[in-house]
């Protein structure tokens, strides 16, 4: 009889650390992401070491991290209740605690959870550590709940687990997915201006190339990324505006966009009449060029729109004091939808807010241009020129 018992009784032994050493594995790092997250970034490790991304995400976060610390795959996000994210592996937990003050790091829960100056809440469990931000300190509790539901939810809850996640899946050294809507500007403005539909959901991914840095994509839908635009480097031009583009849109539909997008919108603000404005828009067919000089403290833009209607008669909108501008040098070919072109001097010129202009020389102080091709199709090509 004791024979017979010793085989099921193994058997069970076995299964009951089969299924321990279930539970205690540690989630994958994109499954610690909410499913519903509205962008979710990749960075590869190699491409994380070349950036320096640990020396970033310090500074943006207040936690002293360097390259040494974070190892594998890097991941940002943008959670469904639109605080920013990241979440990485560390090499060495204990020396970013030793790193900390005392009274910014409290254990609970079987984890560390850790607030900055920079108004970042930070959990750390073993080798993981993922912090969101920025947020008051009124908001502190807020972080930490969405933390820990983070860590609580089942792994088939996480955004690994999404028909989204593969678009993630390439040997970019880094590849996206993401909401349009919740992009910062400028190029969360021009991509829902310039993508057909305004681009709901977007996926693609980066590399670096001799003149910089060019991200490749194009709307993504029922499990398929739409084919992108060219690639071809657009030499930088000697405009002195802030912006130069050209729309193949009717005036309608652009006076839709510029209508529903809250950073468009200041083209529409800037001007006395804004009903006059909206007619003269809509009257626009075919190709139409655009031109922005400047931005003000309030955002508003010194502008000119510029286009052709149904009977081909010139139609032109421009803000008090824009002086008339060759709006039409750029040139769309036959399969584009749009060509824009940002050029970073004049923006980080702008009498922005500190906050505001911080962010954009962190993100663009590095290059002189932006240029941002889509098809009508839905592809885009976004070239960052050092």
């Amino acid at each position: 009889m004791k024979k017979k018992l010793l085989i099921p009784i193994m058997l069970l032994h076995v299964l009951v650390f089969a299924l321990l050493w279930w539970l205690g594995r540690a989630k994958p790092l994109l499954d610690m992401i909410p499913a519903r997250s509205k962008a979710v970034v990749r960075l590869s490790e190699e491409a994380a070491t070349a950036t320096d991304f640990a020396a970033h995400f310090a500074s943006f976060t207040g936690l002293p991290t360097n390259k040494t610390d974070v190892r594998g795959e890097a991941y940002l996000f943008v959670t469904p209740n639109e605080y920013f994210g990241v979440a990485v592996r560390l090499s060495d937990a204990d020396a970013l605690l030793a790193a900390l003050p005392t009274n910014a790091v409290t254990e609970e829960d079987g984890a560390h959870w850790i607030w900055t100056d920079s108004g970042w809440m930070a959990m750390l469990h073993d080798e993981t550590l993922i912090a969101l931000g920025p947020a008051t300190a009124m908001e502190r509790e807020r972080l930490r709940h969405t933390l820990q539901v983070m860590a609580d939810a089942p792994v088939d809850e996480g955004f690994g687990h999404t028909p989204q996640a593969e678009a993630l899946q390439n040997d970019a050294p880094m590849a996206f997915v993401a909401s349009t809507k919740v992009l910062p500007a400028p190029y969360g403005s021009l991509m829902r201006l310039a993508l057909p539909g305004g681009g709901a959901l977007i996926a693609g991914s980066g590399k670096s190339v001799e003149q910089g840095f060019v991200v490749t994509g194009g709307l993504w839908e029922n499990g398929t990324t739409r084919p992108a635009a060219s690639e071809k480097p657009l030499p930088p031009t000697a405009s002195d505006k802030l912006l130069t583009g050209a729309f193949r849109m009717d005036g309608p539909e652009l006076l839709r966009r510029l209508r529903a997008d809250g950073s468009a919108r200041m083209l529409l603000t800037a001007l006395n009449d804004t009903a006059t404005a909206s007619a003269t828009i809509g009257r626009m067919r075919g190709i139409s060029a655009i031109a922005v000089s400047s931005l003000d403290t309030t955002d508003n833009a010194q502008f000119r729109l510029e286009g052709r209607d149904e009977q081909g008669s010139p139609v032109v909108l421009q803000s008090r004091g824009m002086a008339p501008t060759d709006g039409t040098s750029l040139q769309l070919n036959a399969d584009e939808r749009a060509l824009l072109v940002v050029r970073t001097a004049p923006l980080l010129q702008s009498p922005l807010p500190e906050q505001v202009l911080d962010v954009l020389q962190r993100l663009f102080g590095g290059f002189r241009q932006i240029t941002l091709r889509t098809t009508v199709q839905g592809g885009f090509c976004m070239t960052f020129t050092e």
